[in-house]
């Protein structure tokens, strides 16, 4: 650390120093801090399309399962969910965005997800509704 100066001059034109050199550090604290939240909501949208395409895809394959087990289905040869058209998939992406933003809609089959499935309603509707 450098001497303390003795005049009033000194003082000022070191204190003008560590001014200007904090206002540098907060300035490039702040732009990290910028990049940083940047990421983490690029990442937040991705896992919001992920979760988004997860839910559709058990739609789908428990409509098929549903529809197979009454004896509606008669498909010759099994179709995958991302094998579909994007027309086709857009019921299910809207279902499942319907189900997520409204954790009602989701059934779970024990009561200890039930319980979960109560505490994540407001959760949910934050990761899926754009605010």
């Amino acid at each position: 650390m450098s001497k303390f100066p003795k005049g009033h001059k000194g003082l000022r034109r070191k204190l003008r120093d560590e001014k200007q050199v904090a206002a540098i550090e907060i300035k490039r604290a702040m732009l990290e801090a910028s990049k940083a939240l940047d990421e983490q909501a690029q990442e937040l949208v991705a896992l919001k399309r992920i979760l988004i395409s997860e839910r559709a895809q058990v739609i789908f394959y428990t409509d098929k399962y549903e529809a197979f087990l009454k004896g509606e289905c008669m498909d010759v040869k099994a179709v995958g969910f991302l094998d579909l058209d994007e027309t086709l998939q857009e019921p299910y992406v809207k279902r499942a965005i319907v189900e997520l933003s409204d954790a009602q809609g989701i059934v779970p089959h024990d009561q200890d997800a039930a319980n979960v499935q109560k505490q994540s309603l407001s959760v949910a509707k934050k990761i899926i509704l754009p605010n």
